[in-house]
């Protein structure tokens, strides 16, 4: 599978998890611009970039720094781990994994 094919199964996945959470979420397919996704929830916007490997610093510094509004922006970086799961990186630092079918 070519490495654009997977990039795009692997945003389309991490879309299917956010909808499933209450986000309306719009992927930015072919636009060439700095996120994936973009989540719309009732609280938050959620700026999303899906890696398929964990990025260096200087890439976490160019998806992760930028100017914040009035209403709560989430600025985080999706990286694929394999069988349907993502680590979540966000802004402050903190990290967590997020799965495509949940086991309860």
């Amino acid at each position: 599978m070519a490495s654009y094919s997977r990039g795009t199964r692997r945003e389309r996945i991490a879309k299917e998890i956010l909808e499933r959470s209450g986000y309306e979420v719009v992927r930015a397919a072919g636009s060439h611009g700095r996120y994936d996704l973009v989540a719309i929830g009732e609280e938050d916007i959620r700026l999303i970039q899906v890696k398929s490997v964990k990025p260096s610093e200087r890439i976490r510094q160019k998806y992760l720094e930028g100017p914040d509004g009035k209403l709560e922006v989430k600025r985080e970086i999706w990286v694929w781990l394999g069988k349907d799961a993502f680590r979540v990186i966000s802004k402050g630092g903190e990290e967590w994994i997020v799965l495509r079918y949940s086991t309860e």
